[in-house]
């Protein structure tokens, strides 16, 4: 998948954690990579996929800090809207 010009990798994982805490997923700008808990159900991992492609992409424009919680509220409305299905068939599919 395509974030902010760079080919981004998916990768459905086990279990992570970062400072103890389990987390859902996680996205790396330097490696171009998105990591995303492989035990969560198919909505969650649509979700996911979401909130860590905003990520991405305020990384990308440089945004430093970045709010969890509007990020959440946004993914969540872009599943909602169907953002998550089209994404989720552009990793899927390659």
């Amino acid at each position: 998948m395509i974030i902010g010009g760079h080919q981004y990798r998916v990768n459905l994982v086990s279990e992570m954690k970062v400072n103890g805490n389990t987390i859902l997923g996680m996205h790396d700008t330097k490696t171009c990579t998105i990591n995303i808990d492989k035990d969560q159900t198919l909505s969650r991992k649509k979700e996911t996929l979401i909130h860590e492609t905003i990520h991405a992409i305020l990384t990308n424009a440089g945004f430093a800090e970045q709010d969890e919680h509007y990020i959440d509220t946004l993914a969540n409305g872009f599943l909602q809207l169907g953002v998550g299905d089209f994404l989720w068939k552009e990793v899927k599919d390659k």
